[in-house]
């Protein structure tokens, strides 16, 4: 995008942000609900992600841990075969 068409981007935003301000001060008494409730909605998305993270990561560790005890016990089994046929 051309620096003069930005500008002007940049300052219609900046305008239509001066503007939104002045009509939210002007109804503040409506608006503070409406943004109490926006802001508690995104806390408890915010905790659900983080509670979603946290289960990937621990699915993703008992994964890694369960291919572990299954490659061990493949080793094992191995070599317990290998001792027979030696004898």
């Amino acid at each position: 995008m051309k620096k003069r068409t930005r500008r002007q981007l940049q300052g219609w935003g900046a305008l239509a942000a001066v503007a939104a301000a002045v009509r939210v001060a002007g109804r503040w008494s409506v608006v503070w609900p409406v943004l109490v409730a926006v802001l508690a909605a995104a806390v408890v998305d915010g905790g659900g992600w983080a509670l979603l993270q946290a289960h990937r990561h621990a699915v993703g560790q008992d994964r890694a841990w369960r291919a572990q005890e299954e490659a061990r016990a493949r080793e094992l089994s191995m070599a317990q075969v290998d001792a027979l046929s030696c004898v």
